[in-house]
């Protein structure tokens, strides 16, 4: 769908397509990206602003967001 976004895990950075989010997992500091069983991406959300959040929530179909 050519719309990518980026996560940032301390030295690790990773672009994929936002297709390949199942499910988004919602936690005070952190999201769970899931990618697959036993394949997610750690989502630091602290300081995020709360449109790209939301940009990426409104994108995962089906958002799953808890």
């Amino acid at each position: 769908d050519g719309i990518r976004d980026v996560a940032v895990t301390g030295v690790q950075t990773c672009a994929l397509p936002i297709s390949r989010i199942r499910e988004i997992r919602t936690f005070k500091d952190v999201w769970l990206l899931i990618l697959a069983t036993n394949h997610f991406i750690v989502l630091p959300v602290r300081g995020a602003p709360p449109e790209a959040l939301s940009f990426l929530q409104q994108r995962v179909q089906p958002s799953l967001a808890s």
